[in-house]
């Protein structure tokens, strides 16, 4: 039935078929439904979405080591929100209990980012996992602020004077 449909609608109807079987815990069904049907691009945005539905799903179910494991396997941009994103959720479904989990999964996720931030992106990425960090463990969130300091200033001053250039 899909096959009648123009494409961006063909790849809407295929994603939200893969998440009621991912939700249905038949997720390999849905990958394979998903590779089946679709190819090139529309392939990998449908694969994307689909595990990132997939480790949602396991994270509210409190299968947070599934979770884990489906979110080691996302591209590099993907990896690092997703387990930055789970660290906060194990960290608030029990902080006593969870608080040194949490804290490793954030760990894991510092040691994918860089220790000076190249890009926009890079920057963006560390402030998530600082943020995560003021929340389960602020003295370890300062020191990974710490050497970006200096950098902050820098970028803030050249703000500053192309700002001034272009009337600002």
């Amino acid at each position: 039935a899909a096959k009648n449909f123009d494409p961006a609608t063909q790849q809407t109807a295929y994603i939200a078929a893969a998440n009621k079987l991912t939700e249905n815990g038949q997720y390999q069904t849905a990958v394979a439904m998903l590779n089946e049907k679709m190819e090139g691009e529309a392939l990998e945005n449908a694969l994307s979405s689909t595990n990132w539905y997939y480790a949602h799903h396991l994270m509210q179910k409190g299968q947070y080591d599934a979770a884990e494991s489906v979110m080691l396997e996302f591209n590099e941009s993907n990896r690092i929100s997703a387990l930055t994103s789970l660290a906060l959720t194990v960290f608030n479904a029990n902080r006593e209990e969870n608080h040194a989990r949490a804290a490793g999964i954030l760990n894991r996720v510092r040691a994918f980012l860089p220790d000076r931030p190249e890009n926009q992106n890079d920057m963006s990425q560390i402030f998530a996992v600082i943020n995560a960090l003021a929340e389960i463990g602020p003295a370890e969130g300062f020191r990974m602020m710490e050497p970006l300091t200096e950098q902050l200033n820098q970028l803030t001053e050249a703000f500053a004077v192309v700002q001034a250039y272009q009337g600002g």
